[in-house]
């Protein structure tokens, strides 16, 4: 079955009440679990191997630091806090957008159904993520801790000469 019939068929068993959900003629569809949940489906014309599933999580307003962007960065590493996603930006409309890749190849109803419902649960932890990352952290003396560390080394070493 092609990528696209299989996509809507899918779809169709997913909410036989709307039959409206279907990909449209980019190959996209709105799924929207509710109204602060939402993610969109793209199949994209040169491949029938992957479905991509994308949320716009955060527009950037604003200058955003150095640091900031250091934080996000690192929300994307081994993709453990972005729950197997990528954290990406829509530098056109300045938009942090979560995605991933659902492979085709082996996968079922069942399987697309538990994905979309990960991806999801993904957004949300993301969500949570970034507004850490984001938030300005209360000011504290830098390596507040490498100096404690730091002066009972030097003590050590100092009574082992003396």
């Amino acid at each position: 079955m092609h990528a696209r019939s299989t996509i809507d068929a899918w779809l169709s068993q997913i909410n036989p009440d709307d039959p409206s959900l279907l990909l449209d003629l980019e190959g996209q569809c709105q799924l929207i679990r509710s109204p602060s949940e939402m993610c969109t489906l793209f199949l994209p014309a040169n491949t029938s191997e992957a479905v991509m599933l994308y949320s716009h999580l955060w527009q950037l307003s604003g200058e955003v630091s150095a640091n900031q962007y250091e934080a996000l960065l690192g929300l994307n590493t081994l993709g453990i806090k972005t729950l197997g996603c990528t954290l990406g930006l829509d530098a056109h409309v300045r938009s942090l957008v979560l995605s991933y890749s659902l492979p085709l190849k082996g996968c079922d109803l069942d399987g697309f159904c538990s994905a979309v419902d990960s991806f999801f649960s993904a957004t949300g932890q993301v969500r949570k993520e970034i507004d850490a990352a984001l938030k300005p952290k209360a000011l504290r003396p830098p390596h507040a801790l490498a100096g404690r560390a730091g002066n009972a080394l030097q003590q050590s070493r100092f009574l082992e000469k003396g």
